[in-house]
């Protein structure tokens, strides 16, 4: 039987400032559980001050109220049930226990694309190429897709080669368990992504776990929006700012509390927070870093998929080796040759510094975080911690050049750079001669 796909309340806004996936941790494995790998050998994380086995959360722990307001049951509008047990951190012996998520007919799909500090307008110049920028702009939108299962699971797949793991990589998660299973695109592999980690995974390209705080939750504002009332809260830690807002979206079951839950990790927030709860989905978030950075998350789209079991994102069991440690190798190139030189419709030739490359630009990355090069507005390419590329095929010229890490821990403001150049991050850059008045 063929999967039906139905519109669902058309689109939601999300706007978010920090990202990065949910999954279903619906990990499903052989009858004799996945085979584990060692580890690699690679030294501690400079952003990390605590390792998973000395984490000291309450992840395990009872749920606090939200505040002084109306209990979480009457909040989502249901009756309280029996509490179940709370979830506890992911380990790889529960991807081995998995045995797949239970046969649900229906599951809703949400696009979302991400987006830092809004638009940027394209530049102005008779050599800018509005077809290339245009075409470029729509090649480098963060994208990602969201599957939810009504009964618990979710499954967040980077869609785009704009993240710091490569198009495919999925990360799955299941309300029995705080953390995720990362699963290369390919399926070969799989890995823990235990709470805390995930920061430093999309920052740091490592898997290092963080510390996890209670966060501070600002009051409760109810707005009633047709037949879909909804809940703002912004919630607060130390290392970012999240800006929520949370419905009741038909289909989704107690699944959109793992999409909440993903979005507390990014700010650092212990996803235990009673922030999250059963039957309600975040509709928009705004995350904020103390750097600067803006990450705004748009739900493009939401579908309602019916089915057999046989096209459901859920139905195929994962028997890939388990491994602790490393991620899946990614390139870092976004824009390819013939697209960063499809940027202008003719070079403009300048002085050029000394030590700059014949053609384009060289950029060295001296910093702990994967930096995201800007060229006029565009992340064409990201350089990972301690690593350095040679971004080949632009045409000479002044571009606005800048750098910025996914959530927005370190932002440099743009800045007119003569290319060729070669670019240093994280010690006084030489960006070349300065460009003529």
């Amino acid at each position: 039987m063929r999967a039906r796909a139905s519109r669902v309340g058309g689109v939601i806004a999300l706007a978010g400032a920090a990202a990065a996936g949910v999954g279903c941790a619906a990990c499903e494995s052989s009858p004799s559980g996945p085979r584990v790998e060692p580890a690699t050998s690679a030294p501690p994380s400079p952003n990390a001050s605590i390792l998973p086995a000395a984490l000291g959360s309450s992840l395990a722990g009872p749920r606090v109220a939200l505040d002084a307001g109306r209990p979480p049951a009457e909040l989502s509008g249901r009756a309280v049930a029996d509490a179940a047990p709370p979830p506890t951190p992911l380990t790889e012996g529960d991807v081995g226990r998995d045995r797949g998520p239970p046969r649900e007919s229906t599951w809703l799909t949400l696009a979302l694309t991400l987006a830092w500090n809004g638009e940027v307008p394209a530049p102005h110049g008779a050599e800018v190429s509005r077809e290339g920028y245009r075409r470029a702009a729509e090649a480098t939108r963060h994208k990602v897709t969201v599957d939810l299962l009504p009964s618990g699971r979710m499954r967040w797949v980077f869609m785009s080669p704009t993240f710091p793991l490569p198009a495919g990589t999925e990360l799955r998660s299941r309300t029995e368990h705080y953390g995720h299973v990362l699963v290369w695109p390919d399926g070969s592999a799989q890995r823990v992504v235990s709470p805390g980690a995930l920061r430093a995974v999309l920052s740091e390209r490592r898997a290092d776990v963080m510390p996890l705080a209670p966060p501070t939750v600002g009051p409760r504002a109810e707005r009633a929006a047709g037949a879909q009332p909804s809940v703002r809260q912004v919630v607060s830690t130390e290392v970012g700012q999240l800006d929520l807002e949370q419905t009741r979206l038909a289909g989704a079951g107690v699944a959109g509390a793992l999409l909440c839950r993903l979005l507390l990790e990014l700010i650092g927030a212990d996803p235990s927070s009673a922030v999250c709860q059963d039957e309600l989905t975040p509709s928009r978030a705004r995350v904020a870093s103390p750097g600067g950075g803006v990450l705004e998350l748009v739900v493009a789209g939401v579908e309602r998929r019916t089915d057999a079991s046989a096209t459901s994102p859920f139905s195929r069991p994962l028997t890939a080796p388990v491994r602790r440690g490393g991620l899946p190798p990614a390139s870092g190139e976004i824009l390819d040759r013939p697209a960063l030189a499809a940027l202008r419709t003719r070079a403009v030739e300048g002085e050029v510094a000394l030590g700059a490359p014949a053609e384009g630009v060289v950029v060295v990355n001296r910093t702990d975080l994967v930096q995201y090069v800007l060229l006029d507005g565009l992340a064409v390419a990201w350089i990972p911690p301690r690593g350095e590329r040679h971004l080949v095929g632009l045409q000479a010229g002044v571009y606005d050049l800048a750098h910025r890490d996914l959530l927005g821990i370190e932002v440099a403001p743009p800045a007119p750079t003569r290319i060729p150049a070669r670019i240093v991050i994280g010690d006084a850059a030489d960006a070349g001669a300065a460009p003529p008045p």
